[in-house]
């Protein structure tokens, strides 16, 4: 995906300054699709602990996460010009109204490997989840990237249904085989979760191409 930023300083535009950095992009519907900084960890974690149904990491898992693997994450906030300012200096007050974390397996750099999706009971029935895994995906692919991972439980059929129609969406194969059997989590303390299949989606069609639906913009 080619920026607003890189447009402006492919042409010489005299106006590079106030473009948006690189990788921040803002729909028609008033969103902005950004990288994470640090300062958006706690944020996310906020943003999960509010959903009481996502699984709660660490506040420093996140902010970990955010620094170590902006490239493969996304986060999603209005487009107002107070929500953006704030979220981008590290409004720790403003919330997130999506967020996607992945990162590429050391054994398989082609790969981005999805591992947590939160939105905001704010920002529902927007197609967000998908609209994020484009994101994610198409920056993944500017960089090489061919295929798309993440690990879903039997019972999760949200999550199931979105990786298997945005494989659907973008064309390509989504394989599905079981990973992690469930007595992997059981210590005898914490029972209950199940097992966990492997979703692999792709390989994605070549750097540039994008195709319509699927795009954030």
């Amino acid at each position: 995906m080619t920026t607003e930023h890189e447009q402006g300083s492919e042409a010489g535009n005299a106006s590079e300054s106030t473009a948006p950095p690189a990788g921040v992009e803002t729909t028609e519907d008033g969103l902005v699709f950004r990288r994470p900084m640090p300062s958006d960890g706690i944020r996310m974690w906020r943003l999960v602990k509010d959903s009481g149904v996502l699984d709660e990491n660490s506040p420093y898992f996140y902010v970990l996460y955010c620094e170590h693997h902006p490239d493969t994450c996304v986060v999603v906030e209005r487009a107002s010009e107070e929500d953006s300012d704030q979220g981008r200096q590290g409004g720790r007050g403003t919330p997130l109204l999506g967020f996607t974390l992945g990162h590429c397996p050391p054994a398989r750099p082609d790969t981005v490997f999805v591992w947590q999706i939160g939105v905001s009971e704010l920002a529902r029935r927007r197609g967000l989840g998908r609209r994020m895994l484009a994101y994610v995906v198409d920056a993944h692919r500017e960089r090489g990237g061919s295929y798309l991972e993440a690990t879903v439980t039997p019972g999760n059929r949200p999550s199931r249904g979105l990786f298997s129609s945005f494989a659907e969406r973008r064309g390509v194969p989504c394989e599905i085989t079981p990973l992690f059997a469930a007595e992997l989590f059981d210590d005898g303390d914490h029972e209950g979760h199940e097992a966990e299949d492997l979703f692999r989606i792709g390989p994605f069609e070549g750097s540039g191409c994008v195709r319509r639906g699927d795009s954030t913009k």
